[in-house]
């Protein structure tokens, strides 16, 4: 894999942990409107926007890089019991397993050089 595939997907990887943060921020905006609001207002419904939209976003990021990085690990030589714990961390805490297999299999994986092809 290209030097700029892995920081493109390294990117992609650690943004559901950026977009978690991007959760709690509008979460606690949501509590302070409803808070300061008596009644269900304008400002309420529009920290419920963006709280839904960041969960959304960071679902699809979450579902796409869990099959991402299960095909990954299926084709990739290690063996069976080592692609089991992948799998099974993928799935358990896949938002935090996601950094880690993407800087230990794919970040440390050495540079493909193109003249020894030769």
């Amino acid at each position: 894999m290209a030097r700029a595939s892995r920081i493109w997907l390294g990117i992609f990887t650690f943004l559901p942990l950026v977009l978690i943060m991007a959760y709690l921020i509008a979460f606690g905006f949501l509590v302070k409107d409803v808070l300061i609001y008596d009644r269900l207002s304008v400002p309420v419904f529009t920290s419920m926007f963006w709280l839904f939209l960041v969960m959304l976003v960071l679902g699809i990021f979450s579902f796409g890089l869990l099959i991402y990085y299960i095909i990954h690990v299926m084709n990739s030589k290690a063996d069976s019991n080592e692609k089991l714990i992948w799998v099974l961390l993928f799935f358990v805490g896949s938002i935090m397993a996601f950094p880690v297999y993407w800087y230990f299999k794919i970040w440390k994986q050495p540079t493909e050089n193109l003249m020894s092809a030769f």
